[in-house]
């Protein structure tokens, strides 16, 4: 497969190209993006969701392997 290019605007400006902008959910105007280096020859755009709270919200729960608003809770009161 061949994917569709583009060139850099005088003002550093970058279109996406519409086949992409279809196949990925949130290109829009207005949306909000994230350019993240990869190498000095490669970067990653990242759509950033209009509510990033909302998105997040219970995704990294068990992070440590134990539910840490119970922790959180355990260690505040321990301060009293």
């Amino acid at each position: 497969m061949t994917y569709p290019t583009t060139v850099i605007g005088t003002k550093n400006q970058v279109v996406i190209p519409s086949k992409i902008r279809h196949l990925v959910e949130g290109v829009k105007p207005g949306a909000r993006v994230i350019f993240l280096p990869l190498s000095p020859h490669s970067i990653q755009l990242n759509i950033v969701p209009k509510d990033w709270i909302k998105t997040t919200k219970g995704k990294y729960k068990n992070w440590w392997g134990k539910d840490s608003t119970a922790y959180l809770k355990k260690l505040r009161q321990s301060w009293l």
